[in-house]
């Protein structure tokens, strides 16, 4: 594996390639270059997987570079290395993917831990790869067939136990009494694309590898059982034959394996565990997980232990005054802050990792309640609120997670808001742009203003006008600079300033999208 060091200042790249090569890493090369030319000519002689590379050189850029590089290896990895700790650096190098962003100056131990990172991916994606190559779109029946019994044992479906029990020793080539296991359940909650059913036997193969990379310290056997939905979902059995890790590296280990498979395979995965068990304790302990799963209203990419949600109740007590405090919200019709309110309520439960189905299911009965009730006061017409977009059956069924929960309230409380301004909401927004014209507007201060959810504001807009809000911004900020340069002696730069755009070279490019001329040329009239 080779390493190429990019950097203007000397002393940079001797500190950091010295730092690398005492590492011990087993490394091919690791060169250095003073410029991006001079990167540009030893990449005329070999090719390099990791790159360190400076931001700010003379000449071209770091992140000019990065992109031009990856045009043509997107398989490398860049870690920028650099002084300056600006946003905007920042923000572009996580546009454009990059493995990661250290701040100079640089300890050993930090510069170790990214390399460590960005090596073990570059070998599970290789790795990966090399399967893709062989084994792409390959069938294996028998997989398939233990797959989907051992799933069904599991789950309770049936009391057989033979094709877990064939699927281990065939796996460990070991008698099943021979391990203690830790059953993981893998939920996909976000993924790029949803797998065939020709492409599960590279999918386990996949999941295996990387699995395999990350538990070896642990000394284990692993089996990797796909669940039978699209997106990839999987089983996952440690099996230790001698005695098992500790429980905080085994924490560790299945928290690597969530953010691996987030960076590496682009697969956001909920990870759910419980604790060390006999094979003839398996099927229990995994309705336990099951039951754990069941139970996260959340639904977002993290690890969950059993008992973290299901062992919770809800604090009566502090519901009813929560409830207190909305009625006398509702009551001086202050729906957003109503809103607002309850929202604040769902993120604490979230954050103190309370909030499971039985506390979401009584406060959706709560607010509902809250809510049919205040549309009744008001003589609010239900058709007013509930449409094709959201119906009153979906509203009524939104328990299930929290984030339904707080996407269906909105929608609700907002139509309500709405309702009772009748057209000024367009027109609050509009007028809003219009004064603050000379300045960068962001959907989401207009939503602060007009006080609706920045999501549901832009799609009201959108119906409204027939064009995004976004959209409509950027048209207002070029036709104030028209006006301008129409009736001003202002100079094109001082016209940018006024017109909103941080970036001269970002107006100049909008106006000629707009316009098919410069601001120059149009003020010529040429």
């Amino acid at each position: 594996m080779n390493i190429l060091i990019i950097d203007d200042e000397p002393l940079v790249l001797q500190n950091v390639s010295e730092k690398i090569r005492d590492m011990g890493f087993g490394l091919k090369r690791v060169d250095c270059a003073g410029s991006t030319a001079a990167a540009d000519a030893l990449l005329e002689e070999r090719r390099y997987d990791i790159f360190l590379c400076d931001i700010v050189m003379p000449g071209e850029d770091g992140i000019s570079f990065a992109k031009r590089r990856l045009e043509q290896d997107r398989d490398c990895k860049f870690i920028f290395l650099t002084a300056h700790a600006d946003y905007q650096y920042m923000k572009e190098a996580i546009t454009l993917q990059s493995f990661d962003y250290v701040l100079q100056p640089v300890t050993q131990e930090e510069l170790r831990s990214v390399l460590e990172n960005a090596i073990l991916q570059l070998t599970i994606e290789r790795k990966n790869r090399k399967l893709m190559q062989v084994g792409e779109l390959f069938e294996n029946e028998q997989e398939e067939i233990l797959d989907g019994n051992a799933m069904r044992y599991l789950l309770g479906l049936t009391d057989n136990s033979m094709f877990l029990r064939h699927l281990v020793e065939t796996r460990t080539q070991a008698g099943v009494d021979e391990h203690i296991y830790l059953p993981v359940l893998a939920s996909v909650v976000r993924s790029h694309k949803e797998w065939d059913e020709g492409e599960r036997y590279l999918l386990r193969c996949i999941y295996s590898n990387v699995v395999d990379e990350l538990t070896a310290d642990l000394s284990t056997e692993n089996i990797v059982i796909l669940r039978s939905d699209r997106q990839g979902s999987f089983i996952l059995l440690l099996c230790f034959s001698g005695s098992p890790a500790s429980p905080d590296r085994v924490t560790d280990t299945l928290e690597t394996i969530r953010v691996i498979f987030q960076k590496s395979l682009r697969i956001g995965i909920a990870i759910y565990y419980g604790g060390m068990c006999r094979f003839e304790e398996l099927r229990e302990f995994f309705s336990g997980i099951v039951q754990e799963q069941s139970s996260n209203v959340t639904r977002g990419s993290g690890l969950y232990q059993v008992g973290k949600f299901s062992r919770q109740n809800i604090d009566e007590y502090s519901l009813e005054s929560q409830k207190r405090v909305w009625q006398s919200l509702l009551k001086n019709d202050e729906t957003v802050g109503f809103r607002d309110s309850v929202l604040r309520f769902v993120r604490r439960r979230t954050e103190a990792g309370d909030l499971n189905r039985e506390v979401l299911t009584r406060l959706h009965q709560v607010v509902s309640e809250l809510i049919l009730g205040y549309m009744v006061s008001n003589s609010i017409n239900s058709m007013d609120v509930f449409d094709e977009e959201l119906s009153y059956t979906d509203f009524m069924y939104c328990w299930d997670s929290s984030e339904a929960f707080e996407s269906a309230l909105s929608q609700v409380v907002e139509k309500i808001y709405r309702r009772g301004r009748g057209g000024d909401v367009i027109l609050e927004i509009t007028t809003y742009i219009a004064d603050n014209l000379d300045r960068e507007i962001y959907v989401s201060e207009i939503a602060d203003q007009i006080g609706m959810n920045p999501e549901y504001l832009t799609r009201v807009f959108k119906k409204e006008k027939g064009v995004s809000l976004k959209r409509y911004i950027d048209n207002e900020r070029i036709e104030h600079a028209i006006r301008l340069l129409e009736t001003t002696d202002l100079t094109v730069k001082e016209i940018s300033d006024r017109s909103g755009y941080a970036s001269y070279t970002n107006f100049t490019r909008a106006f000629k999208q707009h316009t098919g001329k410069s601001p120059s040329d149009y003020r010529k009239g040429e």
